[in-house]
């Protein structure tokens, strides 16, 4: 059985594949507009779940280093 701190090591990384995965799509939905503004609203709000993606990458990382020691 994983340790109790491996299960939230992944649900981390779980969350941040769940943002590059609506990243994914929304991005998908912008190249169908036809609407310039609207692609651009699209494209930064895929730009912002990308940085969260990152940013629960980086928190599990230290996370686990923290847990390391």
């Amino acid at each position: 059985m994983a340790p109790q701190w491996w299960a939230e090591m992944s649900k981390e990384r779980e969350i941040a594949e769940m943002y590059r995965q609506r990243a994914a799509q929304l991005r998908a939905i912008a190249n169908l507009d036809e609407q310039r503004e609207t692609r651009a609203i699209l494209e930064h709000v895929a730009d912002d779940y990308d940085h969260m993606a990152t940013t629960m990458d980086g928190i599990a990382t230290t996370n686990e280093a923290m847990r390391r020691h």
